[in-house]
């Protein structure tokens, strides 16, 4: 299976790369995520993203459903599935999330702000290859 990501950044501004990976880390609700496998898939504006265990699946969808939150706290489709990616509800917080991977070039500094997440929370890093699937950086030692 693909993995299940969900892209930082591309559902709103923080105030920092750290604070939202912070945050999404402590979170314990549903949110809506994506599989993605190489960088042609990637959201063009995001170059960072978290990878979630096939177990914080929810729901799955054959399309975009525009996900939005219920008074229930919930997630609800506000529409059909739209043919352009496949949409996942999933489990977010620290039991869920595998790793982070950088999907596109990014700063120096926001490599490192990822490379110092995932070795303090003991998660592996990963990047996009040009052509193909995801490459696990050795960690604390990569140098950008």
């Amino acid at each position: 299976m693909i993995p299940v990501i969900r892209y930082i950044g591309a559902y709103g501004k923080a105030k920092s790369l750290i604070d939202s990976l912070r945050y999404e880390w402590q979170r314990s609700d549903e949110v809506a995520a994506t599989t993605s496998e190489t960088a042609r898939d990637s959201i063009e504006h995001a170059g960072v993203a978290l990878v979630f265990k096939k177990s914080s699946i929810i729901k799955r969808h054959k399309g975009d459903v525009w996900s939005k939150y219920g008074e229930d706290g919930k997630l609800y489709a506000t529409r059909r599935a739209a043919k352009t990616h496949r949409e996942f509800w999933v489990r977010v917080g620290s039991n869920y999330i595998t790793g982070v991977v950088v999907t596109k070039k990014i700063s120096k500094t926001a490599f490192e702000t990822c490379r110092d997440f995932c070795c303090e929370k003991g998660i592996p890093l990963f990047v996009f290859t040009k052509k193909g699937p995801y490459k696990q950086v050795m960690l604390p030692f990569y140098r950008f």
